[in-house]
């Protein structure tokens, strides 16, 4: 073939119209795929020129595996099944008959034709890795107001949701999670007595069934002393086989036999049939002058649901640098705080352990961290491994939300999902911290909820594929959140079908 000065291509003309077509598309397959003949020899590539025929590449492989896609309609191993729509998915693009449903098939066929073909682009360009495309990390917003230290109960199809109102125990209660802040019955069920020494601060009350009854475990303080005199209490309320928010409730005091130390956020669960009680307080080497500069992890087990059989053993202790929260003045806070005990579902998987929060919660910082069960005696120490990274937290330089933790763990048709709380700006610190709910699945190393979550704010500086790469990213985030986060609302807007709570 030979070109002329302004790099087109020469047809001889004694060649018949058929010799022409075929020389000119030879020629133009030529061009795309070799270099060596984009260009006269007088003539020197610019940057311009190296782009056009690198998108025109592009062009043309996306054309034909989305063409692949849609006529041969092959199912590679990474083919999905859309749950509420129940067709299948592959490469982004969906499988439907598309000869026999006339002239409007030309619309989906080009809408489908551009949906894959931004896909492959994407997947091309390394957009994805194999964690994403397995995992959902998007996040649904309960509640408009703040509500810390979200739990969650669930109870012949209802869900029962307390947090920290500060003054009272109140419980939300509604056939929807969803929509539970404009759909629940509220029910305050305790407001302490005034210059009690449990009558200010009340944090963190979680509903739990326990042989037979309902009980609520919160922590409170005294007026008089603010809060280094916070302490454990129990609420005893009617049989687990009615309505908690119907029933009578009445004070039971502080666990028998339990530490006389600044102790909050605790939590009750069984394991190996035994019942035990964790909660996050200050060291016991010295009750008399104790540093409120840390906060550990503390285990018990509970011979009845307000009294201790055991001693009080410390099983974990901020020692990583993501658990402590600097102030810059020289004052570290190491926290461990908020546990709460999850196992994975049925499965190869198995997976037991508590989830903790750590670091500020005044602090965008806040994150949850792993404490996984090995085996043995829950009051022994060895018997707990800690995670060396965090289970969830916020991206940096994210948009947010910001400081996710102290939450709960709800079990909905076979998939585990999170309620914890987290606000809308890195500067709110205790204010706004609304519940939010995301997905959590369970891999060989345990439990995973995407490590951080959030859109990065910064641009990327570099050169075109870079920001081409950004821009596709920040697009496909965004259509992936929408979707996920629809999901999300269907999964926790149904009627709830499984109790999670302990007999």
């Amino acid at each position: 073939m030979v070109y002329n000065r302004k790099g087109l291509l020469d047809l001889d003309p004694s060649h018949s119209r058929r010799q022409r077509r075929q020389l000119t598309a030879r020629s133009t397959f030529v061009r795309l795929f070799v270099p060596s003949y984009n260009l006269t020899p007088s003539r020197t590539p610019t940057a311009a020129t190296r782009f056009t025929l690198f998108a025109s590449r592009v062009v043309v492989v996306l054309t034909l595996v989305a063409l692949f896609n849609l006529f041969v309609g092959a199912k590679p191993n990474c083919a999905l099944t859309d749950r509420h729509t129940e067709t299948s998915i592959v490469w982004g693009i969906r499988h439907r008959p598309v000869f026999n449903q006339g002239a409007p098939m030309l619309y989906i066929f080009l809408k489908d034709f551009l949906t894959g073909a931004s896909r492959a682009l994407a997947s091309l360009l390394s957009l994805e890795n194999s964690a994403a495309m397995q995992y959902d990390n998007s996040t649904l917003t309960l509640t408009s107001v703040g509500t810390p230290d979200p739990f969650v109960t669930l109870f012949r199809g209802r869900y029962y949701l307390t947090f920290t109102a500060g003054n009272r125990v109140e419980i939300w209660s509604s056939s929807s999670l969803a929509d539970i802040e404009s759909s629940a019955a509220r029910h305050v069920i305790w407001t302490p007595p005034q210059g009690t020494d449990h009558s200010a601060d009340l944090w963190a009350p979680e509903l739990h069934a326990i042989h037979g009854r309902w009980y609520v475990y919160y922590a409170a303080a005294n007026p008089a002393h603010g809060n280094k005199s916070h302490r454990m209490y129990v609420l005893g309320g009617p049989p687990a086989s009615e309505d908690p928010c119907r029933g009578q409730w009445e004070f039971l005091g502080r666990i028998v036999g339990m530490p006389d130390h600044w102790a909050i956020d605790g939590t009750v669960f069984e394991l190996n049939g035994d019942t035990y009680f964790t909660y996050s307080g200050w060291p016991l080497d010295d009750i008399e002058d104790p540093s409120d500069l840390i906060q550990q992890l503390f285990i018990l087990k509970l011979a009845d649901p307000t009294s201790a059989a055991s001693a009080a053993t410390v099983i974990s202790t901020p020692q990583h640098p993501w658990e402590i929260t600097r102030e810059g003045n020289g004052t570290d806070h190491g926290i461990n705080e908020g546990p709460q005990f999850l196992s994975s579902p049925d499965g190869a998987i198995a997976w037991r352990g508590l989830v903790y929060s750590c670091a500020g919660s005044w602090t965008h910082e806040y994150k949850m961290g792993l404490l996984q069960y090995v085996g043995g005696d829950p009051l022994d120490p060895d018997s707990w491994r800690k995670g060396e990274e965090p289970l969830v937290q916020m991206l940096k330089h994210g948009t947010g939300p910001f400081g996710p933790g102290h939450g709960s763990f709800v079990s909905l048709d076979g998939e585990v999902v999170a309620i914890y709380h987290a606000t809308d700006s890195p500067t709110d610190g205790w204010d706004n911290r609304k519940a939010r709910a995301q997905r959590v699945v369970f891999t060989n190393e345990g439990p995973y909820m995407g490590r951080s979550f959030g859109m990065g704010m910064s641009r990327p500086e570099g050169g075109l594929v870079r920001r081409l790469k950004y821009k596709l990213a920040r697009s496909a985030r965004n259509k992936q959140d929408m979707a996920g986060e629809k999901g999300l609302r269907i999964l926790l807007g149904s009627r709830a079908t499984c109790n999670s709570t302990p007999s």
